[in-house]
């Protein structure tokens, strides 16, 4: 009985409890269209129970009545957690749209898209509506002012170049990696049209460029452009704008005055320094001042009141007058999308014309368009065209670029007469020779700046057409895809220079020979030179990709693995002809191999030829895969692999199975169990690491000769070793370590994401000596270097004010600061670590990379020299303290050359139907090194500097001013002290105005139905510095003495959409 009765009391005991419970019906919707929503994770009293929503957004589970604890979490919704008195009726949650996070679903890395919120790598998302805040051709320019991680360095290197979290090569290719609809694009950005643009991605450490391999060590930056969309309705739209472009100010350059360089030119003519080019019987240069007081045939009263006159002259001011002027750009963009069951289309045209402040002509059409479209049930084919066709005409000459044989152009030259008839100046020989020729014999041989570019100008076009196709099936979470791209791109250059150009006449004159009845006869015939190049570059793609995404309850898995095959193929030509016919098209041959005497000075040339031919062809095969996984969408892993090989590699690499790899983990914290903080309802932490890489293709793993065409004495083609073999050359390794933090806070009024990173380069080529008998010079570029970089990436955006009046704020902060680690050093003459206005690679462990060394002084003394030390004591002997007197560890470390800390701050404003974007940027921690007077330069190639008149000249002068003291003879090695001295050291650090946008969204009633918004704006850019550290008034952007800085500008345009 006892037995019988203990079973039923726990038979009792587990249908009591059951009772109690009852069965659960929930659904899951969206707060903004009650759409159900699928995949949400049902987190139930702090994790004790977890479901998954089926396809129509619902579940179903078992409850006792009571309360419970319900945290639903969705991917770009935020999460809600809530406390239900259950009951057991059917319950609805609605889950709000997670704010900040709508315009950025998922990021396309080239191969894939995934979503944001699973990334474990360090991205950013620019969408093109942020890009639209600015007005322009150049996506290059756009970036700067909203880019996170970012920078343009306009000084350290030739030209502009974009630095993603700083440099990560020495020698290799530093461009970064830009990735347009899926491939890599060859072109320049500038070909692109920025209202084309649907978003651009900027990856930035090994989780999200390692991907691409050996390219990717600069970081890289994918753009893709607008798509059609399914079931859409015709729509157009339409942006047009005009931009006017102010005229630059050339008086804030730190040009030598007039009266200081004529002073300078009399104290040098009274110390007999002319004497010896006036006697040179090749006629050399001459300013107007010295060859005036050569001329005995004036008296000194004249020549004093034609000084006088010539001391009030200012080049700038005919400068300004008539080559200088009003800029203005044009911009029309129409675009036309629609779908309907099963396919989408877009297209698009733009034309860009513009005239820059120097008369030069460009213009660009870009045509577009882009079909999505289901074959089958799950087949799906797209293809996407992209044209732009460029044409540019050079203008008239710039500040800085009219020279003469002799130097610089003197500050008080004259391209005008009081009528605006054109004057001469002298450009390879004296005026008083050039006076002097027979013009019977000869042509004139005077140089008319004013009107030399009638003459002279050079005309560019250029092809770029990129083609994308593919298929894709999806089975079952199973997809597979083809992908082929064509990119050719061809261009050709034309510099004609016709009779009247002062380059035709002078090669004409110079190779002219009398006879003995002083008859010319000319061995450059008369007419035009007609300079020709063309380019041809073509890049084939072709990608077998496969990808698996499934979900099972709380495990979720995406698998992509692929292979591709790219080829390109360049090749070049240019050519020249003498005696051109423009109207007949016909041509002179000439005399290649003979050696001709200068008509003036008698020396033997031949006559130049501009013929060459050129070919590149590069090949790269490539396997690769990922895999991410998740556990909850809470828990995340991502690992990937990549195999470069390549015909430029070397063979003991490409023999090599060396992948590049990275590895991620992620953490949603807001979505564990535990958590409770209500304020910060989004908050995700990510860890990766790995590598990525950087080639040349312009090294070589084999030895490889250069043809340079046929000798002038053998008449046979002959050839020098370019390259000596290097059988070990490969990818240059970046190593990527990022930790960061995404978080979502005060219900969407704050939000961003903070990185923390150290980047590792190591393989980077560099310099290593090799035994010199070999006989291809002492030194070959292998993988031989390293350095290391850290820094910090910093993204905050905030709701500041909401309603009627909305106020955005977007802040980027970065730091970085790169430093060697292993370089070999080819010198160690200190000169050349402080010489030249930009800074050079230091290749000094523990430096930076780029560094402003500079040699220890403390002014001016009792003479007006520099103070200069000498193993520690004041020494005045510059040639030894310039040269092996001043060790490495002697020279004063300033710091970098380009920004340690940099970023921008982007505010949004908005009031009913205005609209108020504009944006600063920052560049803070470094130094530059501006340029002053050099008595060498001055003395021997007539090259000026304002500073001159602050010189030194008198006792006491070295309290207000470290200029030196003017000395002559002059003395050079004190010249490379000055140059190189910390007094011409500035801090670079400065904040910039990038741009405002002000707009007015018309009211919509004022329209019928065609049109369905329309919006007018102007947009003004370059504003200038808000403020800088160095007090010389000195962007440290734009530091050389002849660049100008660029142009305000203001634009007026509208937005149109049908």
């Amino acid at each position: 009985m006892k037995y019988y009765i203990s079973v039923l009391m726990i038979l009792l005991g587990s249908i009591i409890p059951a009772l109690a419970q009852k069965s659960f019906t929930g659904k899951i919707v969206s707060e903004a269209d009650a759409g159900a929503l699928a995949n949400a994770i049902i987190n139930i009293d702090h994790g004790k129970l977890n479901y998954q929503s089926d396809r129509n957004g619902q579940f179903s589970l078992i409850l006792s009545n009571g309360p419970h604890q319900f945290k639903i979490s969705l991917l770009n919704y935020s999460t809600l957690d809530t406390l239900i008195n259950f009951t057991g009726q059917l319950l609805i949650f609605k889950l709000k749209p997670a704010i900040n996070q709508l315009d950025e679903v998922t990021v396309n890395t080239g191969y894939q898209k995934l979503g944001k919120e699973k990334l474990t790598g360090a991205y950013q998302q620019i969408s093109g509506k942020v890009l639209a805040e600015q007005v322009g051709s150049s996506i290059m320019n756009r970036l700067e002012a909203v880019g996170n991680g970012l920078s343009i360095d306009r000084e350290s290197f030739s030209r502009e170049r974009i630095n993603i979290r700083g440099v990560s090569t020495f020698s290799g290719p530093g461009n970064v990696l830009v990735i347009l609809d899926n491939f890599p694009y060859e072109g320049s950005l500038d070909n692109l049209n920025p209202n084309d643009v649907e978003s651009i991605s900027i990856l930035k450490d090994a989780a999200a460029t390692s991907i691409w391999g050996s390219r990717a060590g600069n970081g890289v930056i994918v753009i893709q452009t607008k798509k059609g969309k399914y079931n859409q309705p015709l729509s157009i739209s339409a942006n047009l704008n005009h931009t006017f472009n102010q005229e630059p100010d050339l008086y804030r350059l730190p040009q030598m005055s007039s009266s200081d360089f004529i002073d300078v030119e009399l104290n040098l003519f009274k110390k007999g320094f002319y004497q010896t080019d006036y006697n040179n019987l090749n006629k050399p240069v001459l300013t107007p001042v010295v060859e005036l007081m050569y001329n005995n045939a004036f008296s000194q009263a004249e020549k004093d009141a034609r000084i006088a006159s010539y001391r009030n002259k200012d080049v700038r001011d005919d400068f300004s007058k008539y080559f200088y002027q009003n800029g203005y750009a044009q911009q029309y963009y129409v675009q036309a999308a629609a779908g309907g069951k099963g396919f989408g289309w877009t297209a698009s045209a733009g034309y860009d014309d513009s005239r820059s402040e120097l008369n030069a002509l460009s213009n660009r059409l870009s045509l577009r368009y882009a079909l999505n479209l289901d074959l089958l049930k799950n087949l799906k084919f797209d293809v996407g065209l992209l044209y732009t066709g460029s044409n540019s005409t050079t203008g008239k000459t710039g500040y800085g670029s009219i020279t003469s044989a002799s130097g610089s152009l003197y500050p008080y030259a004259s391209f005008a007469d009081e009528n605006g008839n054109a004057l001469p100046i002298a450009k390879d020989y004296s005026m008083n020779y050039i006076n002097s020729l027979s013009a019977s014999k000869l042509l004139d041989w005077h140089y008319y700046p004013l009107n030399n570019d009638e003459y002279q100008r050079t005309k560019g076009h250029q092809d770029d057409l990129n083609i994308n196709t593919g298929l894709n099936y999806k089975w079952n979470g199973l997809s597979a895809t083809l992908l082929y791209r064509l990119q050719r791109q061809s261009g050709s250059s034309n510099l004609l220079q016709e009779m009247g150009s002062y380059t035709t006449r002078n090669l004409i004159n110079s190779f002219t020979q009398l006879n003995n009845n002083g008859t010319p006869i000319y061995k450059i015939p008369l007419g035009a030179i007609d300079d020709r190049s063309a380019s041809l570059l073509r890049a084939q793609d072709l990608r077998a990709q496969l990808n698996y995404t499934k979900r099972i309850a709380a495990h979720g898995i995406d698998v992509m693995a692929g292979a591709e095959r790219r080829e390109q193929q360049g090749s070049g030509n240019n050519f020249r002809s003498y005696g051109f016919n423009a109207n007949t098209l016909s041509i002179t041959p000439v005399d290649y191999t003979t050696a001709f005497p200068n008509y003036v000075t008698g020396s033997s040339a031949y006559i130049p030829d501009r013929q060459g031919l050129s070919e590149t062809q590069n090949r790269y095969l490539s396997v690769y895969g990922n895999v991410s996984y998740d556990y909850q969408e809470q828990y995340l892993l991502y690992g990937s692999a990549r195999r470069d090989a390549t015909n430029f590699f070397g063979v003991n690499t490409n023999d090599k199975w060396k992948p590049l790899w990275s590895a991620g983990i992620g953490w949603i914290i807001s979505k564990a169990s535990f958590y409770h903080i209500k304020s910060v309802d989004f908050l995700k932490l990510r860890l990766s690491y790995g590598f990525s890489g950087n080639a040349d293709p312009n090294q070589a793993g084999l030895t490889t000769i250069q043809y340079g065409g046929t000798s002038v004495f053998t008449q046979s083609p002959y050839a020098a070793i370019d390259k000596k073999a290097n059988p070990d050359l490969k990818w240059e390794t970046v190593q990527n370590t990022n930790l960061g933090i995404d978080f979502n806070a005060l219900n969407g009024r704050l939000s961003g994401s903070i990185d923390g990173y150290i980047k590792r380069g190591k393989d980077l080529l560099g310099v290593y000596p090799i035994d010199y008998t070999t006989g291809v010079g002492n030194f070959i570029t292998k993988n031989v270097a390293a350095m290391q970089g850290k820094g910090i990436d910093v993204q905050l955006n905030s709701l500041n004010t909401q309603g009627r009046f909305k106020w955005q704020s977007t802040l980027n902060f970065s730091t970085n600061q790169t430093k060697v680690t292993d370089y070999y050093l080819l010198t160690t003459n200190s000169y050349d670590w402080v010489g030249g206005s930009t800074a050079n690679i230091s290749g000094i462990v523990g430096s930076p990379v780029y560094s402003i060394y500079a040699f220890k002084s403390s002014g001016l003394d009792a003479t007006g020299d520099p103070i200069a030390y000498l193993k520690g004591s004041v020494s005045k002997d510059y040639t030894s303290i310039t040269q092996t007197g001043t060790s490495l560890d002697e020279l004063k470390l300033f710091g970098s050359a380009l920004p340690t800390a940099f970023g921008n701050l982007q505010n949004r404003f908005s009031y009913k139907g205005f609209s108020l974007q504009m944006s600063i940027s920052f560049k803070l921690g470094y130094y530059f090194r501006r340029q002053s007077i050099s008595y060498s330069r001055l003395v021997s190639s007539g090259i000026g500097h304002s500073d001159y008149s602050l010189r030194w000249q008198k006792a006491g002068d070295e309290l207000n001013t470290s200029v030196p003291a003017f000395i002559y003879p002059n003395n050079s090695a004190r010249d490379v002290f000055y140059a190189g001295s910390e007094v011409l050291v500035e801090r670079g650090d400065h904040i910039r105005f990038q741009y405002a946008n002000l707009g007015y969204k018309l009211p919509d009633h004022w329209f019928g139905k065609t049109i369905r918004s329309a919006e007018i704006y102007l947009n003004t850019t370059n504003l200038g510095i808000l403020w800088r550290a160095n007090n010389k008034g000195i962007d440290p952007d734009y530091a050389s003495p002849t660049t100008l800085l660029p142009t305000k500008t203001l634009s007026a345009g509208c937005r149109i959409n049908l």
